[in-house]
């Protein structure tokens, strides 16, 4: 018999994400919907969003002691750092700062990129033993648009990459890259039309979606067997969290059908919260899959799913098109059905004559 200890299978740890993308792609958003997630929010992205978040940093000390924090909490599935790129100037303020400069370029010969690359590894070493804890960890970023040599000197060409420095005295962009199970660019897929009479070429579409897998425009990679290309949703991303099931899985998105948008009863006792007959509850259409409490209400206040999308998608916490079968349960519970009151109170606010091609639907 060996000395060591073979195993097979799955670890137990959690998962290191990087999730870059465009400005607006709602990278947050999705980050927000990961298992239990708790943010160290280092550039006050989070404020418009009702998520769990530690006081933003306000040095490179206080934040690794956040991670630390983080992950002696058992509640916290997910460590949610928004973003890389703000923590990587708590890095350089504190590299200065212990070296009595007021710029990494102050050091000469490219010395204090050097010292930034070593104390940014704090960092990735700390979130490493919070995945060991078997803690998810998600660094957000954004995305910068750099040149791109061949080694075989086939020419240079523009990519999407991670906004981090990344020179020959520290690269944190390869650093982050080769430490991630997977690296995730968030982008909108838009389709290019040409007109046939005048041959104009329009673009169409806007649908946001996750690429997964490396390619010359941008830098990507997983480790779980993604396909090249996912809608930009968290059920995409369930293979990831396999090992570590979220404390609510949501349930499975119906299939998409096509129906006709009605105008609410406004001649019912709108303000009635009291639950109508099972047999009167729709279950086809957008209604399949809801829990049959919230759509009890839906129903006794003449609430049409439309008008719960809208209103979820305007508070910033999932995208429009997201069906409500797909809602996290802990969500539907806690926000749909335990603050129901308040709920309604905003859908009211938002109440306009609905048709499926009012162009002031928030697509």
């Amino acid at each position: 018999m060996g000395r060591y200890q073979i195993t097979s299978g799955r670890s137990a740890k959690g998962t290191k994400i990087v999730l870059y993308g465009v400005e607006g792609v709602g990278k947050t958003t999705l980050a927000a919907q990961m298992p239990s997630p708790i943010f160290i929010d280092t550039e006050g992205s989070t404020s418009q969003f009702d998520v769990p978040r530690y006081p933003s940093p306000t040095s490179w000390e206080m934040l690794l002691d956040e991670i630390k924090d983080a992950s002696d909490i058992p509640e916290i599935q997910t460590i949610v750092i928004d973003s890389g790129d703000w923590a990587e100037r708590l890095c350089i303020d504190a590299v200065c700062k212990k070296n009595g400069k007021t710029s990494v370029e102050g050091f000469g010969y490219g010395q204090g990129y050097t010292y930034v690359t070593e104390e940014y590894g704090k960092l990735l070493n700390t979130l490493t033993e919070a995945s060991e804890k078997g803690k998810n960890v998600c660094i957000v970023l954004h995305a910068a648009i750099r040149q791109f040599t061949q080694p075989e000197d086939m020419g240079a060409y523009s990519r999407y990459t991670l906004e981090l420095i990344d020179t020959p005295k520290c690269s944190n962009t390869s650093a982050v890259k080769q430490w991630a199970d997977a690296v995730l660019f968030a982008n909108y897929k838009d389709i290019i039309i040409e007109d046939d009479k005048t041959h104009k070429k329009y673009a169409r579409g806007g649908q946001r979606m996750i690429y997964t897998q490396r390619t010359p425009a941008y830098d990507a990679k997983n480790r779980f067997g993604l396909p090249q290309e996912i809608d930009m949703n968290i059920q995409s991303l369930a293979p990831m969290f396999a090992s570590q099931p979220p404390k609510t899985e949501p349930q499975s998105a119906p299939a998409p059908t096509t129906e006709t948008i009605k105008e609410p009863d406004r001649s019912a006792p709108a303000e009635s919260s009291k639950p109508a007959p099972t047999s009167t509850i729709p279950t086809d259409g957008e209604w399949a899959g809801i829990d049959p409490r919230l759509a009890q209400l839906m129903t006794a206040n003449g609430v049409q799913p439309i008008e719960i999308r809208t209103a979820v998608y305007k508070r910033g916490y999932f995208p429009f098109d997201q069906q409500i079968a797909t809602y996290p349960r802990d969500f539907v519970e806690g926000v749909l059905i335990g603050a129901w009151q308040q709920v309604f109170e905003m859908i009211k606010d938002n109440r306009q004559p609905l048709n499926i091609n009012n162009d002031d639907l928030p697509f």
